[in-house]
């Protein structure tokens, strides 16, 4: 669903009302907590699970193919690319002075 058309009406200085059309805009600036971005990727990972078995049983049975396993691979792989790209924003601690043993 795209941005809402959002009608305005206000009175100027002259005392005449006037309308004013405005389209909103997605918020691009989210407060989220370590944890609640934990929280996201583990029901994320979760739903990952159940759609990875609800495929393979489907795959275990050739004569029930049908479109819900090809929207179920593709919802895969968007939780894929999802998980992949909160990974990718995630600052990582690395001491500053000292050797440091990566794992």
């Amino acid at each position: 669903m795209g941005p809402i058309l959002t009608l305005i009406l206000y009175e100027t200085a002259t005392g005449r009302w006037t309308r004013e059309c405005r389209m909103t805009t997605y918020n691009s600036n989210f407060e989220l907590t370590m944890e609640d971005v934990e929280l996201i990727e583990n029901a994320l990972r979760q739903s990952k699970r159940e759609l990875s078995a609800q495929t393979l049983d489907s795959c275990a049975q050739p004569d029930k193919v049908s479109d819900r396993m090809d929207d179920a691979e593709d919802t895969l792989r968007q939780i894929h690319d999802l998980l992949g790209r909160l990974h990718n924003q995630k600052i990582f601690f690395r001491p500053r002075s000292g050797s440091y043993i990566g794992g």
